[in-house]
């Protein structure tokens, strides 16, 4: 499946209008927590409480352990980049067997990562998947600090070249937000490169039988955001390519995540439109006063840019955002 690259120079990808993470009220597991609103509420809720309470207990109990013996059946998957201080569980405050965890530098997808996320959507038939970056992220930091022409050795040089084309598409950024850009498209780039590369993501994502969701986290804050989910149309049944479909306006967040390929808009502008077509609803989030040394940005609609959403071979996903309101 191969991206439509030629629409914007800026080489559409995935806009993220992140949303802070919120106390939702999600309980314990049950058969309507499988569907990917529920298990997107959970993580926010679980998120809610690690944020409130960094030190509270995780729910690990024996009993708990010792029934996991028998087989997993967790309610969500997660690739996150490998950092020490990124576990997806304690973030999220989840215990044993609650979500499906794969991880490397970057979330970069080789082969063995991709294997690894198919067997959590198709045999543990986790309705979600999140890609999950986060502030400061060393692997990123390499790829924009490190010379194409200079190898680090050929791992290394693997990794890196993963994550150029993020890299390349933050290059008009100011620098004080090009890091971020960069992590943020990584997102993007990740999730496109899922959905290109394995056919089973693809049909899935395409049946409605998996949500794919890009989120950032924030080190100090411990805050998680996420975007809304990755559109990809149903396959057309006739030989014409379908065109890009239609955005629909989903109600305003309250806040939004950096823009990876255009300059953050002016305060007071309009939320972007989403073309997500099944992303969750959560209640808005009173905003925070920034702490000093940050600007919050309103999002800025994607037209403003120039901005399309990304074609797939299937339809598109939801094209690109701004920086989020600081806590």
């Amino acid at each position: 499946m191969a991206l439509n690259r030629t629409c914007t120079p800026c080489r559409l990808a995935l806009y993220l209008a992140l949303t802070a993470a919120m106390s939702l009220g999600a309980a314990g597991r049950s058969d309507a927590a499988d569907a990917p609103a529920d298990a997107i509420a959970r993580l926010k809720s679980g998120n809610a409480r690690f944020v409130a309470n960094a030190s509270e207990a995780l729910p690990i109990t024996a009993p708990r352990r010792a029934a996991l013996a028998q087989g997993q059946s967790p309610f969500a998957s997660v690739l996150s980049c490998a950092d020490s201080r990124v576990p997806p569980e304690v973030i999220f405050h989840t215990g044993l067997g609650d979500l499906f965890v794969v991880r490397s530098a970057g979330h970069v997808s080789d082969r063995s990562v991709l294997a690894s996320v198919e067997y959590g959507a198709e045999h543990l038939h986790t309705p979600l998947l999140v890609v999950m970056g986060h502030e400061s992220c060393g692997a990123v930091k390499a790829a924009l600090d490190t010379p194409a022409s200079t190898s680090l050795g050929p791992n290394l040089d693997y990794l890196l070249k993963a994550i150029r084309p993020a890299v390349a598409r933050s290059a008009n950024q100011p620098a004080e937000v090009r890091l971020r850009a960069a992590i943020l498209a990584n997102v993007e780039e990740t999730i496109n490169q899922l959905l290109e590369t394995s056919q089973l993501l693809k049909r899935m994502a395409e049946n409605q039988q998996l949500v794919i969701v890009g989120a950032y986290y924030e080190l100090a804050s411990g805050r998680v955001y996420f975007s809304e989910p990755a559109r990809v149309l149903p396959r057309p049944t006739s030989s014409t390519r379908p065109s890009s479909a239609a955005p629909r306006t989903l109600s305003p967040s309250t806040h939004a995540a950096p823009a990876s390929t255009s300059a953050p808009a002016p305060a007071g502008a309009p939320p972007a439109a989403s073309t997500a077509s099944r992303s969750p609803q959560p209640a808005p989030v009173s905003a925070k006063p920034a702490p000093s040394g940050t600007t919050p940005v309103t999002a800025s609609p994607a037209s403003s840019s120039g901005a399309r959403p990304a074609q797939t071979s299937t339809g598109t996903v939801p094209a690109a955002a701004t920086r989020p309101a600081a806590h």
